[in-house]
């Protein structure tokens, strides 16, 4: 897997549309091992006013670069 636990991200599962897209930043909480595997390959925190977890697959992630 390309993430690892406790890693900060970018969420956005609507990158390739630019109408919809809205990145938000988001923590991974868990990374499901390949058994558990079925739709999503990881747990996700979106660190935003409401907060929410989530399942994300890894085609809607993305490194965060880190802030200076």
């Amino acid at each position: 897997m390309k993430f690892q636990t406790d890693q900060w991200v970018i969420y956005d599962p609507w990158k390739d549309k630019p109408e919809l897209s809205n990145p938000q930043r988001a923590v991974i909480l868990y990374v499901f091992k390949k058994s558990e595997r079925s739709l999503y390959d990881y747990e996700i925190y979106i660190d935003s006013a409401k907060g929410r977890y989530l399942k994300a697959k890894e085609s809607d992630l993305y490194e965060c670069l880190p802030q200076i």
